[in-house]
């Protein structure tokens, strides 16, 4: 996009049924340095929601071989 915040991907009630991503990370939010992240490292098998710049607020998900 040319411009921030001006685009919808999908609505409220024509929505996307599958995301399909790389193993990379989403921004969600309009700051540089204190947004939320999605992401999922391929390697260790963990799905991280997080921020930015900040540590305190980061919750991990991990799989665990039993």
């Amino acid at each position: 996009p040319l411009t921030d915040d001006t685009y919808d991907l999908g609505s409220s009630t024509l929505r996307f049924r599958d995301l399909y991503t790389g193993p990379a990370t989403i921004h969600i939010g309009s700051s540089l340095t204190d947004e939320a992240t999605l992401s999922y490292d391929t390697t260790g098998n963990i799905f991280n929601l997080g921020t930015d710049s900040t540590t305190n607020g980061d919750i991990a998900f991990f799989k665990f071989n039993v």
